[in-house]
Parts: C-alpha cells; structure tokens; sequence
C-alpha cells in the first residue's frame, strides 16, 4: 500500500504548536467523542491513556449580542429563565418545537428551514452564530443536505422536531444507558492524532511519500496509475482524500466530468488568532467553551474558545489562552489584512466583548488557512452524488466534504471507504 501526500506531514488543518508553556491548536481544537468505535480506535493507536476529555454539558458556551455575553440554554430550566431570548422568541421556538412542519423535499438552507421552524430570532440569535463557528458559513447560505445528512434526513421522514431529532439518536439497547458525551483532544494537542495514525501505517508497512506532487492516470497492471517526482505505483483501488478543487484536478485526465463541479465547490479562509492573556489583564471567572458572535455586532470576530479553561496544559499559570477565529465565508475581507491591523482589531475585540484592560498581550500568534474549511452551499449533497455517481471502478473519495466536517465524520468516512474497498476485493476460495 502506497500513501502519497502533497503535503510535508498528514493531518491537514489538525496542526499543534507548542510555543514554551502555551500549546496553540491552529485547526480544530478537539472533537466529540463518538461511543465504543473511537476507544478501540484510540487503543489501536496507542493513544487512550493520552486522551484529555471535557463534558459537553459541563462546559458552558456565550453568545455576544446587544453588547454582553449571554450563556447558551442548556436545558428547559436555562431556557425559561435565560436573558438570551426575549420571551416572544421562546414561545415561537415552543411552537415549533411541539408543532408540525412540513418536511423539505430538496435540499434547502438551514437558515431558510428553521426560520419557518422555530422564527427568525431563533435563527439569528442561535443557529447563525453556532453555524458561523462551525463552518465559518452563513446559515443562510449552507444546504441542509450537504451540512447535516443524517438531519436532513430524519427531517424528511418526520414531521415533527422531536421525533425527528430522536430517530437520529437510533435505538438503545435494552437497560443501556447512554454515555454522556465528551470533547477529547490530546496532552500535546490534537495533531498526536495524526501523529499516531502516520506511525501506526508505517508499522503496518504502508509506504508515506510526503511532499509530492501526484497525477494519476490510467494503469498497465492494473487499473490505475499514481506518478509522483521521484516514483510511481499502480492499484486496483486508489482514494482520493484531499479538497475538491485537488480531487477535479487529479480526476480530469480519467473523468474529465468531475472536474467542474468538483472546482465549483468552495472553501471557506480563516484566520486564526492565539491570543495569550494576563490574567490581572482580564479579570472574571472565565470558565466554559468559549463565545460565539451574533451578526450585527460591532466586533468582527467570528467566536473564541477559551482554549486554557477547557484542557491543563494550554497557557502558563496566571495567564488565560484564548484561540479567535476571524473571516469565514462572512466576512473573508479581514483574512486579507496585514497582521497589525488585526492585532488592534483583536485587542478591540476583546475589550468589547470580555473587558480585556491590557496594553499588550502576553502572546499573539496568526495562523492564516486559505482556504480553510469547505462551503456547503445549498445543491452541494447533490453535485457530490453526481460526481460520485461518475467515477470509474475502484476511485474512491475521502475528506471533509463528505459526509460532514468532524473529525469523527471524517474517521467514519475513511472507515465506509475501506470496507467498500474490502468488499471488492477477490476472495480465495
């Protein structure tokens, strides 16, 4: 088996730095954790006794609008009695909630579905930022479809929100409890994940040919041929995990068709600022995720994780670090500026939104991804479908535009992948 990567490591945007005592995620900086699978997968790598992890309900999130910080209702009670929501939303949400809608028969934006769901405040106070921190996208712009598939398809077959949202959970076994769930990450970061993975393949004999250059074209031998600078291999099997402009590209010269939907599918730049903090400089309990920012603000910050609250071992004592993201798909204008302006914009940023009093920071890193993440336009689900139906035999492809964009969307993706190639497979008999 051959692994071949134009880049000079694996892992993609999954990228740890450790710069003295502060450990920076300049990508994602943990996942949640997806039952039994991921334990067995952790202990083949090596990695469960290294694993960090952080419950989801314990960790409270904010939202910033009308100048303040609101917590995120995590529960009826917080709901009912919450300062995030004027009571006129809550009954509209209530309505919806416990009401009947119509199910969607294509693909439709998110934005547009739950505005006629739960209302228009619930969609700009919610659902917009929660979705800007996730795709770094305007909800009123992401296909359901394409963003969410197992939503959009529990939508379809119910008409109602509960329902719905429960047969996605599927069935428990009989006395089971389910376990709550956990963010994890790792003690030196995130990135030990593919770290692990890229030695557990060289164990296993695999060939990593980092930094190069591949074409793929048609095979002698067998099906396909991969070419790079300095070697060449052919398969019967070959995956194609890398963006979709790459995947068009690497496709054109044995299916020409792929090319232009795949190079019509966006991605999203993203700035990303660590940003190191004395405390006396910020003074407050700032214990919980992080916050998101509703759209309208004069802040230009799409959210911050309070990177040094969730896991030990991210920030020197006395100090807070917080990881702030900036452009996306909604404001892609400030992924352009030079980093000095940026830092007075970070720095106003925070005065406003968590009363930072400082001069100068202790620490300030930007990490630029251009693009960063995939833009799941209304039609996206369907021009994959497309793309996909139009492959010849034994192309396969891989990535996080496919089948949702967590980390363990994409183990799931790379695992669905690997058994569709097992099962083509000849047997012995």
């Amino acid at each position: 088996m051959q692994l071949v990567c134009n880049a000079d490591r694996l892992g993609g945007v999954i990228a740890s730095t450790r710069d003295g005592e502060w450990l920076l995620e300049n990508g994602p900086n943990s996942y949640a954790s997806f039952g039994a699978d991921e334990e067995q997968f952790l202990d083949d790598l090596g990695l469960r006794e290294r694993a960090l992890r952080r419950s989801i309900r314990q960790t409270d999130r904010f939202i910033f609008h009308s100048g303040r910080l609101h917590r995120v209702p995590t529960g009826p009670l917080s709901f009912l009695t919450g300062s995030i929501l004027p009571p006129a939303a809550r009954l509209r949400i209530l309505r919806g909630v416990f009401g009947r809608y119509q199910p969607p028969v294509h693909d439709v934006a998110i934005g547009a579905f739950f505005r006629q769901v739960l209302g228009d405040v619930a969609v700009d106070t919610l659902l917009k930022p929660a979705l800007a921190g996730i795709y770094a996208a305007d909800a009123d712009r992401i296909g359901l479809e394409g963003a969410f598939p197992k939503l959009a398809r529990a939508l379809a077959e119910n008409n109602r929100l509960i329902p719905a949202l429960k047969s996605m959970r599927g069935p428990s076994p009989a006395g089971a409890k389910r376990t709550p769930r956990s963010l994890t990450t790792f003690s030196e970061g995130l990135e030990e994940l593919p770290r692990a993975l890229e030695q557990a393949l060289r164990g296993a004999g695999v060939a990593l040919h980092t930094g190069a250059q591949p074409r793929l074209q048609p095979g002698t031998e067998r099906r396909w041929r991969v070419e790079w600078q300095d070697g060449a291999a052919e398969a019967d099997h070959v995956v194609l995990a890398v963006p979709p402009p790459a995947a068009g590209d690497l496709l054109a010269p044995v299916c020409p068709e792929a090319r232009q939907p795949l190079a019509a599918i966006e991605g999203a730049p993203l700035t990303v600022a660590h940003v190191g903090i004395r405390a006396e400089d910020m003074p407050g309990d700032w214990n919980g995720f992080g916050f998101l920012v509703r759209r309208g603000e004069p802040v230009r910050m799409l959210g911050a994780i309070w990177s040094s609250s969730i896991f030990a071992g991210r920030a020197p004592r006395g100090h807070h670090l917080l990881t702030c993201f900036y452009g996306g798909d909604i404001d892609p204008e400030v992924t352009e500026w030079p980093d000095s302006r940026l830092e007075q914009q970070v720095q106003a940023d925070l005065a406003a939104t968590m009363g930072w009093q400082g001069e100068t920071f202790a620490l300030l890193r930007f990490r630029h991804w251009r693009p960063a993440l995939p833009l799941f336009r209304v039609g996206h689900a369907g021009r994959v479908r497309s793309v996909e139906s139009t492959l010849p035999e034994g192309l396969h492809l891989a990535g996080n535009w496919l089948g949702g964009i967590s980390i363990p969307d994409c183990i799931r993706r790379g695992w669905d992948v690997a058994d569709r190639i097992d099962a083509a497979l000849p047997r012995e008999t």
